[in-house]
């Protein structure tokens, strides 16, 4: 390979550059380039998987690759995949990580219920993040790896009294037993909001029209 491509005169790779094994020979693109190209695959690969599934991107050239059903006992847990290619002319190994998760987001603000201006302050937000990933051979032997998370709320958990009928989001009365460090405590009604949507006219405490609030921003910072 000529200098300038990625692959320097004694086949090192060249500063901001990742390198990929492809067939018989290793693609070299500009890092900013690959992680543009990587993320547009990512982001389209998990916008085909079912909520029941992850992607993990198996072509490490372009972020493509295949939604993978999530096993039923770890549908509530933090799920994460792997694949790994064999070993390059670069002495190295490309390799594409899924990962999804069902956890709380507790780190949201309080909220005030209209028109009566109850406060709440003892809710959680339910969040489903999946996140995917793809990691190729950089100069001087470093890495050069590309990650992309979601969240979306699924719902927003409640004390029951804020369940009303009245409401134009009346919420959804359920029994939810308590899991406090693995110990199920006895199933106790709660309100239950899917989606996290909530009635228009309610506020956080902070004067913020609850509609605008991001439940989950903590549950992709936290990294799964």
């Amino acid at each position: 390979m000529a200098s300038g491509d990625g692959c320097g005169p004694e086949c090192q790779i060249e500063e901001a550059f990742a390198c990929v094994q492809q067939l018989d020979r290793s693609k070299c693109t500009p890092i900013d380039e690959f992680a543009q190209i990587i993320q547009q695959g990512i982001v389209a690969g998990q916008r085909s998987c079912k909520e029941t599934e992850v992607f993990i991107p198996t072509d490490f050239t372009d972020g493509t690759g295949q939604c993978a059903a999530v096993p039923e006992d770890k549908a509530h847990e933090i799920y994460s995949t792997t694949i790994v290619s064999g070993g390059d002319a670069l002495s190295s190994a490309a390799s594409g990580n899924g990962e999804l998760a069902v956890v709380k987001s507790v780190q949201i603000p309080g909220l005030i219920a209209a028109p009566g201006l109850e406060r709440s302050g003892s809710h959680h937000a339910k969040c489903r993040t999946t996140a995917a990933g793809v990691c190729a051979r950089g100069p001087q032997h470093s890495r050069q790896c590309v990650r992309y998370a979601t969240s979306e709320c699924l719902e927003l958990v409640m004390d029951e009294r804020f369940c009303d009928a009245h409401r134009e989001v009346p919420g959804e009365v359920q029994m939810r037993a308590r899991n406090d460090q693995g110990l199920l405590h006895r199933a106790t009604p709660v309100c239950v909001f899917a989606k996290c949507q909530l009635p228009e006219a309610w506020l956080t405490t902070e004067g913020v029209m609850a509609g605008g609030v991001e439940w989950c921003a903590d549950a992709v910072l936290q990294g799964i």
